[in-house]
């Protein structure tokens, strides 16, 4: 098997249940994956009306499905399965979709690659909206784009937060290690909280090591993010799947063309 990651260290900042997949993919190609979480999920205070708002959906055409956490900590609170008449379900990116498979609902549109909010905006179904009543399931505090897209093209939008974004008490001093001694080759981030939080966790005397470190990301909006926190060289993986950071990650690494410093 090629293993062009030579046994560099990669730190992935997922949250620890969430980063099993692509620390296989990056040993796999030779690479040591360090885990950080960088980001910890917990659902929100007030559960009870997260079931109160699922049990009377019937009024709305569609839900939106933004991540699998939303999924994860939504459909665990409904009694039953979305069956008809219930909405169509549109799920953004793969991982939602196979969430939302694994708790028995069917997708009725899925984003196409590269599986974001601006993908899913892309398709027919999401362009005349009028008189259509629209529910986003997501966490606390995520971006307005998709909502503001969809209002523009006639629909009424809710949101349903399910889950809410931390900082997380974890041990740092592998990585804090690592970067002082310059060992750290790559690092991935998935989500601007993570992205934020990245900084905090370190502290501010790795800040200028941490920037200094090629940072793989998974859309044009976080690379933007990146740049403005002080990261010197970031990769736009082309989706927002595991594989797709994974082969950014090696580009990075080998000097493929995956830079794209927009």
């Amino acid at each position: 098997m090629n293993r062009p990651l030579n046994g560099e260290k990669i730190l992935l900042t997922r949250p620890q249940h969430q980063a099993e997949n692509l620390a296989r993919l990056i040993a796999e190609h030779g690479g040591q994956p360090v885990l950080l979480p960088a980001l910890a999920i917990a659902p929100v205070a007030d559960s009870a009306q997260v079931a109160q708002v699922l049990a009377s959906v019937d009024g709305y055409q569609w839900l939106i499905f933004v991540s699998a956490n939303a999924v994860n900590f939504s459909m665990p609170l409904h009694a039953s399965k979305l069956v008809a008449p219930s909405p169509a379900v549109a799920a953004i990116g793969q991982a939602t979709a196979a969430a939302l498979c694994h708790f028995g609902i069917a997708v009725d549109l899925l984003s196409p690659p590269p599986f974001t909010s601006e993908s899913l905006l892309a398709t027919p179904p999401m362009q005349r909206l009028e008189r259509k009543k629209i529910l986003i399931v997501r966490g606390q505090g995520g971006r307005e784009y998709l909502a503001e897209a969809l209002t523009r093209r006639g629909a009424t939008v809710a949101y349903l937060e399910v889950y809410r974004r931390c900082v997380p008490q974890v041990d740092c001093t592998e990585a804090r290690s690592l970067l002082a001694q310059g060992q750290l080759a790559a690092i991935t981030v998935t989500c601007g909280a993570a992205l934020e939080n990245l900084s905090t966790l370190l502290g501010s005397t790795y800040q200028q090591k941490l920037w200094a470190v090629p940072l793989v990301v998974i859309s044009l909006r976080l690379a933007k993010i990146a740049q403005e926190l002080g990261f010197k060289r970031v990769t736009v993986a082309r989706q927002a799947t595991d594989a797709a950071l994974a082969e950014a990650v090696i580009m990075t690494m080998t000097g493929g063309q995956g830079d794209r410093n927009d």
